[in-house]
């Protein structure tokens, strides 16, 4: 009995959001859950990770594309970097802007 795709939806275990973040009312729930992802993709401390799409879309259950248009929200709020890699295979990078 294999468990392995019923925790797509369970918020990343080591998922960290900063605590006035939690609160911001001007970024949707689903954005933040986002952040969380991202952070869960950090190692170390470091604010910098390079996920696929993929796997943060099967991190918080949602499409690629509004995958896409919710890391585009954090972006424009100024909470994330983004270096984008053009190409098959090759994952963005993300900074985190808000203190882990």
């Amino acid at each position: 009995s294999s468990s392995s795709s019923s925790s797509s939806t369970k918020f990343p275990q080591n998922a960290r959001i900063p605590p006035d973040f939690k609160s911001d009312s001007a970024v949707s729930a689903l954005s933040r859950l986002v952040y969380g992802a991202l952070t869960s993709f950090c190692q170390d401390g470091n604010s910098i990770c390079s996920p696929s799409l993929i796997e943060i879309a099967d991190k918080v259950d949602v499409t690629p594309e509004n995958l896409s248009r919710l890391i585009q929200s954090l972006e424009h709020r100024g909470l994330i970097l983004v270096d984008r890699h053009v190409g098959r295979g090759r994952s963005n990078k993300y900074t985190l802007l808000r203190g882990l």
